[in-house]
């Protein structure tokens, strides 16, 4: 919501430029686009700060979160979970799960470390009132856990949870990184059940390099 006089900038296409015009709210039309402006991104302020949200991330994506009031626990995946390995050690109970050629799934070619003790509260979505450095940890964690990078670098955030992904856009907001609108499509899971998918789209160039 804006007053009639708020000055915007249209992001319009002049003789082969994109150039900002500037608009009021009361003379704006449908279909025309805005100008983009983005925070600037988060600085090398991070350390510890950033693990403690990368773990929590990961737990809201992979964890799990007993009936009652048990703790949460996730399991850490051989290889391709490795990173979260020594940042779990640190401060929860583990067990290890050796690979079961009997099981299906992921299990079957995977041993796992299962980490239990966890908070409840890092299977919920944290407070974007959280430090950047947090939030861009989070975010990271929880790509890890169910992000992925296609053959031409295009970074895809996917979950079945609609309202996590406009989150997600939320905490890119905060952090200066662009990232599409959520789309989703109806497609046939493992168990053969058809359900929607959500996915955003986060532009790999206003990621930071690490």
């Amino acid at each position: 919501y804006a007053t009639a006089e708020h000055r915007w900038f249209l992001d319009e296409n002049k003789n082969g430029r994109r150039v900002a015009e500037p608009a009021l709210t009361k003379n704006l039309s449908p279909g025309q686009r805005l100008r983009n402006l983005f925070r600037c991104p988060v600085g090398k302020e991070r350390g510890q700060v950033l693990r403690f949200g990368a773990m929590q991330g990961f737990v809201f994506g992979d964890g799990t979160k007993a009936l009652g009031n048990r703790p949460g626990t996730v399991n850490v995946y051989d290889g391709k979970d490795e990173v979260f390995l020594p940042m779990f050690s640190a401060c929860c109970d583990v067990t290890y799960c050796p690979p079961d050629k009997n099981a299906t799934g992921l299990s079957q070619n995977l041993g796992h470390h299962h980490f239990y003790g966890l908070p409840r509260g890092w299977k919920e979505v944290p407070s974007l009132k959280e430090s950047r450095s947090f939030l861009l940890g989070w975010l990271s964690g929880w790509f890890a856990a169910d992000g992925c990078i296609s053959d031409n670098g295009q970074c895809v955030l996917n979950a079945a949870n609609q309202s996590h992904l406009e989150f997600a856009r939320s905490v890119c907001a905060v952090l200066g990184i662009q990232c599409s609108p959520v789309r989703t499509q109806n497609r046939k899971g493992v168990n053969g059940e058809w359900s929607d998918l959500s996915a955003v789209t986060i532009y790999r160039g206003h990621l930071p390099v690490d």
